[in-house]
């Protein structure tokens, strides 16, 4: 057990991408074992509606079972919808670069998919964990403009080398300012 324990918010990727026992495919297995490591340290997982429904949607067995688990222990933190945050996401999409139509209508749609993370995590511990690397560096250079954001702690289970996530899952999931979404100067 963590002495205090973090609410974080896990996308639906993860619950997607876990594997059970019997699963070799590498994302499979680091997402078992974060999940693994998140109940076994104490750690609560945030549900908003829109979480909720992404992981009814997409969860594997394994991902059921753990979720299941969770919620006899009573590690599911039920937050209501977060507050309107229409003045962020204006800020958020102001940011996006592209070439052409094509390419800013993708990252407008990538990101507004995923905006609600950023929602759950402002309302509680600032702490994201998925697997989008696209999407993180789009809200990471989106957290120039979006300052809101910039504090957030965003963890990718499947990062095992550069990231370590369960050793940070194992030390308390601290803020580590080294896996914010603050990326300073781009």
């Amino acid at each position: 057990m963590s002495k205090s324990p973090k609410n974080l918010v896990i996308d639906a990727s993860i619950a997607r991408s876990v594997g059970g026992e019997e699963a070799t495919y590498p994302t499979s297995v680091n997402c078992r074992n974060f999940l693994q490591t998140v109940l076994d340290r104490g750690h609560k997982m945030v549900f908003t509606l829109e979480i909720k429904k992404e992981w009814d949607r997409h969860q594997s067995k394994f991902a059921d079972r753990w979720r299941r688990t969770m919620l006899a222990r009573k590690r599911l933190v039920y937050i209501k919808d977060p507050s309107d945050r229409q003045e962020l996401w204006n800020i958020i999409e102001s940011t996006i670069e592209a070439d052409n139509d094509d390419e800013f209508h993708n990252k407008k749609e990538a990101m507004f998919k995923d905006f609600h993370l950023l929602e759950a995590a402002l309302e509680t511990d600032k702490t994201i964990a998925a697997l989008d690397e696209r999407v993180r560096k789009l809200f990471a250079i989106a957290s120039k403009q979006a300052k809101e954001i910039r504090e957030i702690v965003w963890v990718n289970p499947d990062r095992i080398e550069e990231e370590q996530p369960i050793a940070w899952l194992e030390n308390g999931a601290e803020f580590d300012s080294d896996r914010t979404l603050d990326i300073g100067e781009v």
